[in-house]
């Protein structure tokens, strides 16, 4: 938090480590330049001489980016293939510039499906897509292909007449998912469904969404502290969280969290989340960890973005921007 009326400072020197404040809004904007100073004291203090503890707190650097994996001499498509599942009548873009941003930041084979009727999905053109029968029931049909899927990208755009399938997605599906839009709504207050998975789902809420699921935590006034009320919810449902944000916060149950801070203000458009969960689906076909796969996935959403018109930049130009970072 700032008091009263400080300074902006062309640059800030800070002791040891970078400080929490320093990274988080409305700090950020007022910091500068952020230099470290080395005064002696190590990153990793030793407790009563005897126990050594580390960081719990990360900031993303842009030479983590190096750990994005890439396709190797002998992949095929199938090694990294990302499924997409959302869209309702009048929301398919979400679910096509999902589809294109996976593509774009490696995924060998992109899939895409919607349970709804009357949708047009209008899909890229490599991308391949799988019909759902519309109606309820439709996660069966999900769940009995999970076979060769690599990873599972399920909300964007999905109607609230879909939560209770999506719910037993969420649930069941055995690999790794990204949960975001309408099937974070869908999973608010039902944490329970969410913990016994045996790979952390990856939850991607704007404020808004963050609000309906602290609330079902022992909510509190999330944006005091944005670290703890984000290790809160992850805590909660035993599941990564992405808390969208002039810096992003990616927490996991274990208690570590992530900021990254790359990107500015050429993100605040529509259909950007959806773009990021694309990446992020790519990272976790390709092998990541899930809060990797989160926290790379942040950093590299904001410096595509970074790359683009300093105005005018909408949704549908990062995919291309994705590629061009990740091939620089």
């Amino acid at each position: 938090q700032i008091s009263g009326r400080p300074l902006r400072a062309t640059r800030t020197v800070t002791f040891v480590a970078p400080k929490p404040g320093l990274l988080l809004w409305p700090g950020a904007g007022l910091v500068g330049q952020i230099e470290v100073a080395d005064i002696g004291i190590p990153t990793r203090p030793l407790l009563h001489g005897r126990t050594q503890t580390e960081p719990t707190t990360h900031w993303v650097q842009d030479s983590d980016l190096d750990n994005w994996p890439r396709r190797g001499p002998q992949a095929h498509k199938w090694q990294s293939a990302v499924w997409v599942i959302g869209a309702s009548p009048g929301m398919s873009g979400s679910i096509h510039l999902t589809a294109r941003a996976a593509a774009r930041a490696g995924a060998g084979y992109v899939l895409m499906s919607s349970p709804g009727s009357g949708i047009n999905l209008d899909a890229p053109t490599e991308a391949v897509v799988r019909p759902l029968t519309p109606g309820p029931g439709w996660s069966q049909i999900v769940l009995g292909a999970t076979d060769r899927v690599g990873s599972l990208v399920i909300g964007p755009g999905l109607a609230s007449s879909q939560a209770d399938d999506a719910r037993q997605i969420v649930a069941s599906w055995p690999g790794p998912i990204v949960v975001d839009a309408g099937a974070l709504d869908a999973v608010a207050g039902h944490q329970e469904r969410l913990r016994s998975r045996p790979i952390p789902a990856i939850l991607t809420p704007h404020d808004g969404e963050f609000a309906r699921l602290i609330s079902d935590a022992g909510g509190y006034d999330s944006n005091q502290d944005r670290i703890a009320a984000t290790l809160t919810v992850a805590k909660d449902y035993g599941s990564i969280v992405l808390r969208k944000g002039p810096t992003t916060i990616i927490a996991a149950p274990d208690g570590q969290t992530w900021l990254a801070t790359a990107g500015d203000s050429r993100l605040a458009t529509a259909g950007t989340g959806d773009v990021l969960c694309g990446i992020i689906g790519a990272g976790l076909a390709l092998g990541l960890k899930p809060e990797m796969a989160a926290a790379l996935g942040a950093q590299l959403h904001g410096r595509a973005g970074m790359r683009g018109m300093a105005v005018g930049l909408v949704a549908s130009d990062l995919p291309d921007l994705i590629a061009q970072q990740l091939s620089s």
